[in-house]
Order: C-alpha cells, then structure tokens, then sequence
C-alpha cells in the first residue's frame, strides 16, 4: 500500500524545528482539527506515519501523514512543558510492548524476508539457514492486525500460537469466502 503524503517535507522540518503545529485531520470517521507536538516520522508498509503530542486528548497519539489535510499553524512553543519524547528513538524504546499474546509462528524462507521488513515484527524474529520464526509477545490491541497481514502470506507462514489467531485468520478466509461466493 502506498499513499501520496504531499505535506511530508514540511512535516519533516517541523520535527526538526521541534514545533508544534495545528492541523486538520482526515480520520475514518470526520475530519477535525488537532494541535500536535510532533515527536518524529517513520514508514511502515509503504505508509508515513507521525508519533505526536496530541494537546486535546493530553496524549501521545500516531497520525497517519497521508491524512493530514492541511497545516493550519506552526508555533515554536516550547515542548517541555507537554509530556513529549525527545526524539523517534526515544518514541520506539518507549513503544508499548505487550505482553497479553505471545505468538509462535514458523516462516519459509519468503516469510522471513517479510517480517525483515516489518518493524513490530522484526524484534521477534530468528532467522535460520533454512526459514525461520517468530517468537514474541504482543498487546491484544495489536492481534487484529498480525492476523490481516499473516492471511497474505499463505503456505510462507504456519502459526503455532495463540489459538486466537489462527480463529481470527479462519475468520477472515470466511469473510473473504463469503464475499466472493
């Protein structure tokens, strides 16, 4: 998947100016406007996204980059006085890390090259001379979407455990299987 991000260079040097911004956001639902503290920019699957200090939820929130719309503002307010990190690596080091699935799931070597690729993944992955696995654990928040991204993989990937995910990739095949009959 990838999406156009035309305000990724204005994005990128306002991390590096450390400002905080305003901005109107598309989400699924409407859009709004949010005044943010970006803490910094990454890729994952062909999408920007942007980890930041959202003023209005007093929380550290991920905006997708594609859906900012517009960049209403840039203030040089100083950042210390919100809870914000102080850089991406600090944002990854202090990423949730969940400990209510762990999940086992034996690679081919076509799998492995995936989750090479894939930065939630790639910290529990073991590579041998002949495919390899995945052995971590994960927050139940984040089941949902290793269960749509192993469905792609096919015979490149066999899930040990948990039970729930292999339940949620039947599930998702039967969706599919009833969209298509």
């Amino acid at each position: 998947m990838h999406c156009s991000t035309p305000l990724l260079k204005e994005l990128f040097n306002i991390v590096m100016n450390e400002s905080t911004i305003k901005i109107e956001y598309s989400s699924k639902q409407k859009n709004s406007i949010r005044t943010i503290v970006p803490i910094g920019l990454y890729a994952m699957n062909g999408l920007w996204y942007c980890p930041a200090y959202c003023i209005k939820s007093e929380s550290i929130k991920e905006f997708r980059a594609d859906r900012i719309v517009k960049i209403l503002s840039i203030e040089n307010l100083s950042n210390k006085k919100y809870n914000v990190l102080s850089s991406i690596h600090d944002y990854f080091k202090n990423m949730e890390v969940g400990t209510d699935y762990r999940i086992k799931i034996n690679l081919a070597d076509e799998g492995v090259k995936h989750c090479e690729t894939e930065f939630l993944l790639a910290r529990g992955l073991k590579i041998l001379s002949k495919g390899g696995y995945i052995d971590m654990y994960i927050p139940k928040s984040t089941l949902n979407w290793v269960a749509e991204y192993f469905l792609t993989f096919g015979k490149n990937a066999t899930i040990i455990e948990p039970i729930e995910l292999k339940h949620l990739i039947l599930f998702n095949i039967f969706l599919i299987m009833m969209f298509y009959s």
